[in-house]
């Protein structure tokens, strides 16, 4: 249920990974991150850059605070959103070149810069049965917590997209090894929810890509809800789901942004609070499906509530919020991601946010307001008060 964002008045928060202090030049390289800690020269640097990140975050008048992923090693194109959990999980050996199969289906060719990324992408090799390593995502919490009273928000890749970079050798089928990564994940995210973690972001359930093949059908798209929605039972804790059409590298994967259409009945079916949708970068072609929406609230088994966000956007260009949205009056919400560099310049994607989907609750529309830079209420403040004195987990 909504806890930290339940009175926020317009919630404002960053969703992906903070640009890295040219300053911090160690890496964890597969090593533990509380072992890492050890090593002195990476802890000055860690500390110091997550200090500086969520001191700049405070400075903007955020609401929810990140570490900015300061986790994630100098890695090309992003790879370390995929290969943090990859390098710390047992049962993988080695790894493909299997860049070339995805490059063919987006017809990439060498000079593009996402040949190269794809390239530097090495999908690990399943050989044996996949075991939970030391993630420590409850300890990188904890670390960034005990900075500032702000809640601060912790944000991972889901389970079905870590398979997506694996070559199976072990199992009888990918979806039994989905299922294994999932119930991995479901370990990992109930003890940093334990630890006091008030929100979680787990990012791109992958039905939205998948949607765009032509083999696809429904009943995969059912399995990848279920499987899903397994890696987050039992977690104690605000979720949010963040999903996007990808851009590493700053680069777009799709030269026409695809649309939401097939995916959003099964995205809607995901365990979480706050879903996020991209639309900026398609020119909200995604407005009409308030149509589709409309049509399924009689047959909803739980009460829905939608927003599009309005805003700035793209070359930070403004954007009239009246044509922004599937609710595009004055109550819609905003989640920004905000841009720090250079400074002063504020961008924002419009994003979709499904405000108690699937998680069973009642969400009362605030009244539009500025964002204020508060700290969170109720169980929020007792959470950051208490992980100032924990141990790591």
């Amino acid at each position: 249920m909504l806890t930290v964002t339940r009175d926020k008045i317009l919630p404002t928060t960053i969703t992906g990974s903070y640009p890295r202090p040219h300053w911090f030049d160690r890496s964890l390289a597969g090593r533990s991150f509380k072992s890492a800690l050890g090593d002195s020269l990476f802890r000055e640097q860690y500390l110091d850059a997550v200090a500086s990140i969520i001191a700049e975050q405070e400075a903007a008048g955020l609401d929810i605070v990140t570490d900015g992923d300061s986790r994630f090693d100098l890695t090309v194109g992003g790879k370390s959103w995929f290969f943090y959990p990859i390098e710390r999980l047992g049962g993988v050996c080695g790894h493909r070149d299997t860049s070339r199969g995805w490059m063919s289906r987006h017809g990439l060719r060498p000079g593009k810069i996402l040949w190269e990324v794809q390239e530097a992408y090495q999908p690990g090799v399943v050989r044996e049965k996949l075991t939970r390593g030391p993630l420590e995502y409850a300890a990188l919490w904890q670390v960034a917590q005990r900075m500032t009273d702000r809640p601060v928000k912790f944000g991972t890749i889901c389970a079905p997209a870590i398979a997506s970079m694996l070559w199976n050798e072990y199992y009888e089928d990918d979806k039994t090894m989905i299922l294994e990564l999932c119930d991995i994940m479901n370990e990992e995210l109930r003890e940093v929810a334990q630890a006091g973690c008030p929100l979680i972001q787990v990012e791109e359930p992958p039905h939205h890509m998948r949607a765009q093949q032509p083999d696809c059908s429904d009943a995969d798209l059912q399995f990848l809800t279920e499987a899903f929605n397994r890696q987050l039972t039992g977690v104690d804790a605000e979720i949010w789901v963040h999903t996007c059409w990808g851009n590493p590298n700053q680069q777009r994967v799709h030269w026409k942004v695809p649309s939401y259409e097939r995916a959003l009945e099964h995205l809607l079916q995901l365990n979480c609070d706050v879903l996020t949708i991209e639309c900026a970068s398609s020119d909200g072609q995604d407005r009409p499906l308030q149509a589709h929406q409309d049509r399924q609230k009689d047959r909803d088994r739980r009460s829905q509530s939608l927003r599009y966000g309005g805003g700035a956007c793209r070359a930070c260009r403004r954007v009239d919020p009246q044509g922004a949205g599937i609710y595009p009056q004055r109550t819609a919400r905003h989640q920004y991601r905000l841009r720090f560099r250079p400074r002063g310049t504020v961008a924002a994607d419009c994003l979709l946010q499904v405000r108690g989907a699937g998680r069973g609750h009642q969400h009362r529309t605030s009244r539009a307001g500025a964002a204020r830079g508060s700290r969170a209420a109720g169980r929020s403040d007792a959470v950051v008060r208490r992980a100032r004195g924990q141990e790591l987990m």
